[in-house]
């Protein structure tokens, strides 16, 4: 197996290591549970609450003082203006109105959140300020949508995903009028920050920064997620990159024999004639007693072989990595050169006839 075949496992498997690695973060991510949560309960209004009388707007980021607050659903009806955070969790949950967190106990572990109803009020409060009406207008409504277990007692706007329909139906008395309703709905629309993923970062950033010395943020998973993402981006342009420069050092790449000056025979060369010097590269291999100092340096990596052209015997074999010079005495004459370099592999004749030689790769 070549260096070729190496690099190219090592980028696909890399490939699948990263993307799966994404995916279990992200189906493991609380983020995902939300929105499956805030989805269920969308298409749960969208089936049971008639759309003549109920106008819903999901998923809405709003620009507060110390920096954003995310509002999973608004129902805007003549009965009132419901408000509602949707919690997609599983196992017991413990907590009371007045507590400032409440804990979830999962196969014996307990983690904190934040108290819905107070995160709900600070969401009322926000919409308040923006369609100016009273705060006896709103109504907060927290849904669990998840397999959840509510072991205390709670005020009836806590909520399973089978019930808030009926709380929701059960305020049938109006107190806003139609006009009024039209008009908050171009209000928070117009209000909201854009739906997008840099305002769900933002969003998630300022949770962070909020909890980071109280309690463990439900985003933690959805960002690392990200963070993988962006890095399989980097190693996969990291990987082109390197094969694309191997690329164009093999295209660069050429086998220089350097002839060196042999001064005592100078002159009797040049007064040589082409028919002697022809005959004696023919011969050079047969005579074994006169021998070469030859040189070999590589700028990448390089593996060398020199055969016998005629009788394909196997005379020196060489490995030598980037930036190292080594040196050999072999006898003079041709030779096949067989060179392996990033994977590739090539032949080449290459003549030694003086009594020092260089090749350079």
């Amino acid at each position: 197996m070549n260096i070729q075949q190496i690099t190219n496992i090592f980028y696909t498997w890399g490939l699948v290591f990263v993307i799966v690695a994404i995916l279990i973060n992200v189906l493991k991510s609380s983020w995902l549970k939300g929105k499956i949560g805030e989805h269920w309960t969308k298409r749960t209004g969208e089936k049971n609450l008639d759309e003549k009388i109920y106008t819903q707007i999901h998923n809405v980021t709003l620009r507060t003082d110390d920096g954003t607050t995310q509002i999973d659903h608004i129902i805007l009806s003549k009965f009132g203006i419901f408000v509602i955070e949707t919690k997609n969790m599983s196992g017991w949950i413990f907590g009371d109105k007045f507590s400032s967190f409440w804990t979830q106990v999962k196969n014996g572990r307990k983690n904190k959140f934040q108290n819905p109803l107070h995160q709900n009020y600070k969401h009322i409060k926000e919409l308040q300020k923006i369609v100016e009406i009273d705060e006896s207008n709103f109504f907060s409504v927290v849904i669990f949508t998840g397999n959840a277990k509510l072991k205390t007692k709670l005020p009836e706007n806590i909520t399973d995903k089978y019930s808030y329909i009926e709380y929701i139906k059960s305020k049938n008395d109006q107190i806003i009028d139609d006009e009024n309703i039209e008009k908050f709905i171009e209000t928070i629309e117009k209000k909201r920050l854009p739906r997008s993923l840099k305002t769900d970062i933002e969003h998630i950033r300022y949770l962070k920064r909020k909890f980071k010395n109280r309690t463990r943020t439900n985003f933690y998973a959805f960002e690392c997620a990200l963070k993988i993402f962006i890095l399989a981006i980097l190693v996969i342009a990291a990987t082109y990159t390197i094969k694309h420069t191997s690329e164009l050092k093999k295209n660069r790449t050429n086998i220089v024999a350097t002839k060196k000056t042999d001064t005592p025979n100078k002159t009797s060369e040049n007064n040589s004639s082409n028919k002697e010097n022809s005959s004696q590269k023919e011969n050079i291999l047969q005579n074994n007693n006169i021998n070469v100092n030859l040189k070999i340096y590589a700028y990448i990596d390089t593996s060398l072989t020199l055969y016998n052209p005629k009788t394909s015997e196997k005379i020196l074999t060489v490995e030598l990595k980037k930036g190292n010079e080594k040196e050999f005495e072999i006898p003079k004459g041709e030779y096949t050169a067989e060179i392996a370099q990033s994977g590739n592999r090539t032949f080449q004749s290459v003549n030694f006839i003086s009594s020092a030689e260089s090749l350079e790769f």
